[in-house]
């Protein structure tokens, strides 16, 4: 067995060893999550209150966003380590043939920027026909787990359960050692235990993120003559003696623009079918000697670029604010989607700005000063390097506005301890720096900052937020239809209720914020997030809700945000709109 054997069996050991552990981490996971959510059950009182019936469902919500994020930020983490660990065969490979140190890093960084722009497809979607994010699936895992949750709670209130006969019920379908039976649950909770589709989910993820860097890589290798289908060790015993498409399927060599996908929870796995070593090695010589060959150029050539690896971590996901797992408050009257013109700035060419120039031209280089009064050139270098790659990724219509007013940005402070603000009377930002790129808040990297200069853009534009005739009363229309329908959807007449169940949802997670501040300003704080957001007295001036409203549209819109933009579209589709128009004017 040579030493590129090795290394392909070296990381398949690895693979299955990833495997195990995530297997550990999602059960802890599962386990944390459902005994916090028994203990929640067991402090409750045993009335029959409409306040208990809120009670539970922040319980309930609570143990839904828990898992959410734990879950997010497990399988994220072990996909990229399952791209690491195929990664790293590739590295090997190339330590073998390469002639030179030169070539050598030229083709590692070829590989590493291959490997990472896979995975990064996968996480974002760009993989799957149905173009579903990682988070947009946790998100209706999630959800579905909440919905069987709610199902046992009604089914067992129905039934006249205490809080103890509840919490044994719903330890029965939360515990990750369980295993659900007809006899144990109500209709329609289904028979397998709540943690399995995301564990599904998971071994799926880490598999594909595996394969798709093989994929990529072998596309782009020129010693690569396809790629080897191969039964799982534990194929058959898991099959008990059925058969299935990977028996069709193994020992056959795909190319790889032609590998099938492998089916969720599948463990079979591909190996390069490569040219003999000792060849690949007298070709990598001659090319390096002179002799041409073009396959060699292209596999090189993304490396050739140092830079070329830089690629952006795509931002946090979309999820709709569908309060309640029974999905009580998702907007669901009118189609709202066709009124919304794609914000993703993958799908929006921009031929007009050039991000170099504009580096150049206008924020200048990056270097230090002593003064307290800068511009963003001024910032530490990561900042301002991070800074560049939001605005540039940016749509266009909010990043010509950026190119447009850069020059105006001015930060008067960047470590305030107090309240983060724009002053048009002093012409430029106090703001706290570190807490905003360390995301202390939990509301997004950098988003106080892009807020912010929200503002100043408003200001320079000639405050387009209060000018324009429709803007205030569609925010309010949006706002006051979204709660409307909320309430008819689950039969609340009372406001100050459905109040209380929003206001439960929007505190439950910190990225809520600019939709619990917006709402804070048309309910004069009825519902808002006691963590962020204005005063009463504040919305009380004249424009004040116009002028958050396009700071925190301005916010999410430049920094790409797809969690606060699917919020925005789901609950603010004709505010929203309105935004984009005015960014069109000048």
């Amino acid at each position: 067995m040579n030493e590129y054997k090795k290394r392909v069996l070296q990381a398949r050991n690895e693979f299955r060893e990833l495997n195990f552990e995530q297997e550990k981490e999602l059960f802890k996971i599962y386990n944390d999550s459902g005994n916090k959510l028994i203990g929640k059950i067991l402090n409750m009182t045993d009335s029959r209150t409409k306040t208990h019936n809120i009670e539970i469902y922040k319980i309930i919500n609570e143990y839904r966003t828990e898992l959410y994020h734990n879950l997010n930020k497990t399988i994220e983490n072990n996909i990229f380590k399952s791209s690491d660990i195929q990664k790293g065969v590739q590295l090997s490979f190339v330590d073998m043939i390469a002639p030179d140190v030169k070539t050598k890093d030229a083709l590692k960084r070829t590989v590493t920027k291959i490997s990472s722009d896979s995975v990064k497809q996968l996480i974002a979607g760009e993989y799957y026909k149905d173009g579903k994010t990682l988070s947009k699936r946790l998100w209706n895992i999630t959800g579905d787990n909440g919905n069987k949750i709610d199902a046992i709670i009604k089914d067992n209130i129905a039934k006249g359960a205490n809080v103890r006969e509840l919490a044994k019920e719903l330890e029965k379908h939360v515990n990750p050692k369980n295993r659900i039976t007809p006899k144990t649950f109500a209709d329609g909770i289904g028979g397998d235990n709540i943690s399995y589709q995301a564990r599904r989910l998971a071994r799926t993820s880490i598999t594909h993120a595996q394969t798709e860097t093989l994929i990529q890589n072998a596309k782009k290798n020129p010693f690569c003559k396809g790629l080897k289908w191969n039964l799982s060790a534990s194929h058959f015993s898991r099959m008990h003696g059925k058969l299935d498409i990977c028996d069709d399927y193994n020992g056959r060599t795909f190319k790889p623009e032609e590998v099938p996908l492998q089916h969720p929870n599948c463990l079979c796995y591909f190996t390069e079918v490569l040219e003999e070593l000792d060849k690949c090695i007298e070709t990598m010589k001659s090319w390096s000697n002179g002799k041409k060959n073009p396959a060699i150029d292209e596999w090189i050539k993304p490396g050739e670029d140092k830079t070329s690896i830089k690629v952006t971590t795509p931002k946090e996901i979309q999820t709709k604010i569908n309060i309640d797992n029974r999905g009580i408050l998702k907007k669901s009257a009118n189609k709202i989607n066709d009124t919304i013109i794609d914000h993703d700035a993958s799908n929006i060419s921009d031929d007009s700005i050039d991000i170099k120039d504009f580096v150049n031209r206008i924020l200048g280089k990056n270097e230090k000063t002593t003064s307290s009064k800068i511009t963003l050139s001024q910032l530490p270098k990561e900042d301002y390097e991070n800074i560049l790659g939001i605005i540039n990724e940016s749509p266009k219509k909010v990043k010509n506005k950026m190119f447009k007013y850069a020059e105006k940005v001015v930060l008067l402070n960047i470590e305030v301890k107090g309240v983060n603000r724009y002053s048009s009377k002093d012409g430029g930002i106090y703001y706290n720096l570190n807490r905003d790129k360390n995301n202390v808040h939990g509301k997004g990297k950098y988003a106080t900052l892009f807020h912010e200069i929200g503002h100043l853009i408003d200001k320079n534009m000639d405050r387009p937020s209060m000018k324009s005739k429709v803007f205030k009363d569609l925010i309010i229309k949006d706002t006051y239809d979204f709660i409307n329908s909320s309430k008819s959807s689950i039969n609340i007449e009372s406001d100050n209720e459905i109040y209380d169940i929003i206001k439960a949802e929007l505190e439950s997670d910190n990225r809520y914020h600019s939709v619990a501040d917006i709402f804070g300003g048309v309910t004069k704080n009825k519902i808002s997030n006691v963590r962020f957001g204005h005063s009463e007295e504040y919305w009380e001036r004249s424009g004040a809700l116009e002028r958050e409203t396009f700071a925190h549209f301005f916010e999410a819109t430049i920094r790409n945000d797809k969690f606060k933009l699917e919020n925005f579209k789901n609950i603010f589709p004709n505010a929203y709109k309105e935004f984009k128009r005015m960014l069109k004017e000048e």
